[in-house]
């Protein structure tokens, strides 16, 4: 089994050496590159051809699934012999290509159902290791493929026995750092590929909401002060992260493990994420 550090130690590095100044540094680099594709993804989502529609039919969906899974293991530098099965879920087959406004009310009414505790099972984007299968509900082009890199990497890690058999013992934050920080490098080498800066502009999004999340609160935790002018640009998930720090006086799984690869990154370089996976030790 490949070892993999606590949630303390990852806490720590973070907090010692120069963690907190990657994650400035991230923080007014991401910030600049979402203003720019959020300008260009406003422009373009009148256009129905573009990466900001949905995918016509399920072909078109398994071109980018096909794609994601090609340029995930290309950042990589790292193949393997089989793959997960792709199950498409939250809506049948029958409605996912429905035209996006009907298709949009269908599945805010089905997310509405699940926020009031009515569980629809499989709404969710997610990597079930006990049956090699990732759950898949994608949202436009763009989107989509980022969302399944990420989980794609939650198979490379389950394939290079990263993920321990017993669900529980899994460390989460240093999971989904992996999986977030490799979604983020992947969506960003496509956006050059494409010439195109808007193709990551979700993964941004999710990405800088976690990470002021993590910046603040290993700030305050360091009794250092917070440069708020990196802390301007808004995000989808700020709300969220904010009550996680208010309820549990910590980020999310998402936001400390995006912050430790972060840190980690910086002094490592990007080989850090296939280090991981081949079993190197790097706390």
């Amino acid at each position: 089994m490949i070892y993999t550090p606590s949630k303390e130690e990852m806490d720590e590095f973070v907090m010692t050496g120069k963690g907190i100044e990657a994650i400035e540094d991230s923080l007014a680099d991401l910030s600049l590159k979402l203003y720019s594709a959020r300008k260009i993804r406003n422009d373009a989502k009148s256009n129905e051809e573009s990466f900001f529609s949905r995918a016509k039919n399920r072909a078109e969906l398994d071109e980018i699934i096909l794609d994601a899974k090609q340029e995930t293991k290309a950042f990589l530098g790292v193949n393997v012999y089989e793959e997960p099965v792709t199950k498409v879920v939250g809506l049948s087959d029958k409605i996912l290509f429905l035209p996006r406004a009907i298709y949009s009310s269908l599945k805010s009414t089905i997310e509405k159902r699940k926020v009031n505790g009515k569980l629809i099972y499989g709404i969710d984007n997610g990597y079930d290791a006990y049956h090699k299968v990732i759950r898949f509900n994608p949202s436009n082009k763009a989107e989509a493929f980022s969302e399944y890199a990420h989980e794609y990497d939650h198979y490379l890690q389950d394939f290079f026995k990263l993920v321990k058999p017993i669900w529980r013992w899994n460390n989460f934050s240093f999971l989904e750092g992996h999986a977030r920080c490799v979604e983020l490098n992947v969506s960003l080498d496509k956006t050059e590929k494409m010439d195109n800066p808007a193709f990551a502009v979700y993964s941004l999004e999710r990405f800088l909401g976690e990470m002021k999340s993590a910046y603040k609160h290993y700030s305050r935790k360091m009794g250092r002060g917070i440069k708020e002018i990196l802390l301007r640009i808004s995000c989808p998930n700020d709300n969220y992260e904010a009550k996680l720090v208010y309820d549990l006086d910590e980020p999310s799984d998402y936001a400390s493990g995006a912050a430790f690869f972060t840190a980690k990154e910086a002094e490592m370089g990007k080989s850090v994420y296939t280090d991981v996976l081949l079993g190197k030790k790097i706390v």
